[in-house]
């Protein structure tokens, strides 16, 4: 910072632009989490360097560092980044309500662009304080969400900060995690700054206001729970009227989803129409980020409005890369459309919530009639399933109605997607019957759903989700009293913790350990103890890594980390031996040899005649000091990781 203030060193503002906007891709493309430190850099350089008026190098870099700090706030919700990104937008807001009252009144020029400037700032102000929790809400949900949906999933946020945060413990950090704050607050403050903007902009920035307003006042109105708000109307359809689609894709499909809710707007029949700017032409993360985010808004809109042809179109339109590796979000989407664009499914999208058993059975009396092949009734099943487990109290139906068709046994064939979006939906339906099993206190039923669920979900790559769902099964049975109920339904969590258990990944390893400690804390925490239980436990939370280290069976080949571990290891033994007045005690540590022996190890694998398995292991070493005559002392060795394959 010193280098950069000085003004005998050489720095161009576009090198910091540059440097800003390629920070800005990178965050794009998956790494805002680490490009936040950059444009805090960024930021404060170009606040010692060139000062802080508007249109300087650090009111651009300052927009960036916003844009880049929201994408982390996606990624992982964190209050102390949330206030750092709302208090930058409040300081250039001040800035400018300072310029304006220096601004003379003959000038009507500068008055007009300074109150565009300003109206700018407060919409940004406005959005940095509603964005991170609106981007919390389902995909699925529509544009005009509810406080009550928003507090739920807002919730659900804080539930995965508080069993991720463990891993992330210095809290003096500037990237310390730490809860968001209540969501009431924050939108009262944008429906106040988004009112004063709205008195200010005009044309294209006047809509994208608009847009801004109908949401929060929909999330703080509580007078339509199961609707939008009519207040919302006037401001959806001036919205409508003034922003460019062009320049804002994304916020005018959402406006026609808004008015497509209030039936006052048809949507297109076909994506050209739809889209105003066509898919597959962005060649940078950033551009393919937003193109994400268009296709995201357009099925949404298509999934809500039943247009099953326009899914179709949507989902085929995809750049092959978008359409083979999406990120999370658009995954999980993709699953979903999958369903509702089925080639030889006829039904159409049902407008609202129905009964799912009179429907399923209404389905297949008109299938036995008309004769349906087998390939019709399960794609049109799952069409009607898809639908079931958008709408809450039809899990259970839902799950009897899909086992009811299985067991008819009739043959039908599928592609990868349809398939990996089946998986997805039967981890959804498990984990919406386990919700209402929960609210029902019948726990058996709740740790058989909720285990299932994540089985299936951990299959379609959704390791947070299913991780997090074993989490929430031990935090019910904590609250069992039942000692013995508790051993009943420990066993199922710790086998749904078996795949779970080895990845490639370090940070939900961690995350994978804590459930596993939680776990243990469990079964030997109820004043009871359960030795084949336990056993079960160990083996599930150890034996992956136990298999990978037998992998490389023979006598250890120490470093000086390994040297620093044992000695670390050792001196409380030796300390022991001491106070005890051994006469034997070395003067100094005994050589590694003395402790490590070439031992082997057998194991036995019980696999399917003729069938390929992978088996990973690791071991553990028992220390032992012989001329010290101490109890053996068991120390984990660095993981060596090796795959082979058995037969």
């Amino acid at each position: 910072m010193d280098r950069a203030s000085d003004p005998a060193w050489s720095l161009d503002p576009s090198v910091v632009l540059s440097t800003a906007a390629s920070a800005m891709n990178l965050a794009s493309g998956g790494e805002a989490g680490q490009m936040i430190v950059l444009a805090r850099l960024l930021l404060d350089t170009a606040r010692r360097r060139w000062g802080t008026d508007p249109g300087s190098v650090w009111w651009a870099v300052g927009r960036l560092h916003r844009t880049v700090g929201l994408l982390a706030l996606d990624e992982f919700p964190n209050g102390r980044l949330y206030e750092e990104l709302c208090a930058g937008a409040d300081e250039r807001t001040e800035l400018l309500r300072g310029l304006q009252q220096d601004v003379g009144s003959d000038d009507e020029v500068a008055r007009q662009a300074l109150a565009q400037t300003l109206a700018r700032a407060l919409l940004d102000a406005a959005d940095a304080r509603t964005a991170p929790y609106l981007a919390l809400v389902d995909t699925l949900a529509h544009p005009l969400v509810g406080a009550q949906e928003l507090r739920s999933r807002a919730a659900e946020g804080d539930y995965r900060v508080n069993r991720r945060i463990e891993f992330h413990a210095d809290q003096t950090q500037p990237d310390a995690f730490t809860p968001m704050p209540d969501p009431l607050g924050p939108f009262k403050e944008a429906a106040r700054l988004l009112k004063e903007a709205q008195s200010l902009a005009t044309g294209h920035l006047r809509g994208c206001v608009l847009f801004s307003r109908a949401r929060v006042e929909a999330v703080l109105d509580t007078s339509h729970p199961n609707g939008p708000d009519p207040r919302c109307l006037p401001w959806v359809r001036e919205a409508y009227d003034l922003i460019k689609p062009a320049d804002e894709p994304v916020r005018s499909i959402q406006l026609l989803h808004m008015l497509a809710l209030f039936d006052e707007a048809l949507v297109p029949e076909t994506i050209e129409e739809l889209l105003p700017v066509p898919t597959g032409s962005a060649t940078s993360a950033e551009g393919r980020r937003r193109k994400t985010e268009m296709v995201t808004a357009a099925l949404n809109l298509a999934l809500a409005t039943g247009r099953r042809n326009l899914i179709r179109q949507l989902i085929d339109a995809l750049p092959e890369e978008s359409a083979g590796r999406p990120d999370a979000d658009l995954r999980r989407l993709l699953m979903t459309a999958a369903l509702h664009a089925l080639p030889q499914d006829r039904m159409e999208c049902p407008a609202g919530p129905f009964d799912v058993t009179e429907s399923y059975r209404a389905m297949t009396a008109q299938a036995d009639e008309e004769n349906w092949s087998d390939q019709r009734r399960s794609e049109t099943v799952l069409h009607l399933i898809a639908h079931a487990s958008r709408h809450s109290g039809g899990n259970r139906s839902a799950l009897q109605a899909l086992t009811e068709h299985a067991n008819e046994g009739r043959r039908s064939s599928a592609t990868r997607s349809v398939m990996a979006a089946s998986t997805y939906l039967y981890g959804v339906l498990q984990e919406g019957a386990a919700e209402e099993y929960k609210e029902a206190d019948d726990t058996a039923e709740y740790i058989r759903h909720i285990t299932a669920a994540a089985g299936f979900l951990f299959m379609v790559e959704e390791k947070d989700r299913s991780l997090l769902a074993l989490f929430k099964a031990v935090d019910v049975l904590n609250s069992t009293t039942e000692p013995q109920e508790v051993a009943r339904h420990a066993l199922p969590v710790i086998d749904a913790a078996t795949d779970l258990t080895f990845s490639l990944d370090e940070s939900f390893d961690y995350h994978v350990y804590r459930l596993h400690q939680r776990l243990g804390r469990l079964i030997h925490g109820k004043a009871w103890s359960s030795g084949p239980l336990s056993l079960r436990h160990h083996q599930v939370a150890k034996g992956a890594a136990f298999s990978d280290a037998q992998a490389r069976s023979g006598p250890l080949r120490t470093d000086i980390v390994g040297n620093h571990m044992f000695d670390t290891m050792l001196e409380p033994l030796r300390a022991t031996s001491h106070e005890a007045g051994s006469a034997e005690e070395p003067s100094e540590l005994p050589n590694l040899s003395d402790l490590v022996g070439d031992e082997r190890i057998s194991m036995v694998v019980r696999i399917p005649a003729g069938q390929l398995a992978q088996a990973t292991l690791q071991v553990s070493a028992i220390v032992r000091q012989r001329r010290m005559r101490l109890v053996p002392y068991r120390a984990e060795l660095p993981k060596q990781v090796r795959q082979v394959s058995l037969r």
